[in-house]
């Protein structure tokens, strides 16, 4: 197997060839029939596989962001708070 660079056409060309040499490995259409269903649901679960990763993912990063802005909220209202003038001490009669 010579190695290609990641991402380019002939390294794409060399995985599908992989996959392809599956096709025909039997003596006839009828024979090979299964693996060529077993090739197509076999993409089918790789893309279900991969748009699940990425759904948890995006909502995974919006918990995250929707974390970091509440978090971010309650500092600037603690931020304001504490700038403040103090209120100075309410005299007693009871001191």
């Amino acid at each position: 197997m010579t190695n290609h660079p990641y991402g380019t056409k002939e390294y794409y060309a060399e995985h599908f060839s992989d996959i392809l040499s599956d096709v025909g490995c039997h003596d006839t259409p009828d024979a090979n029939r299964p693996n060529v269903v077993a090739i197509i649901r076999g993409f089918q679960l790789a893309i279900e596989s991969w748009l699940a990763y990425h759904e948890s993912a995006v909502t995974s990063y919006k918990e995250l962001r929707d974390g970091i802005i509440s978090e971010d909220l309650a500092l600037k209202a603690f931020e304001e708070e504490q700038a403040l003038p103090k209120i100075p001490d309410f005299p007693s009669v009871l001191k």
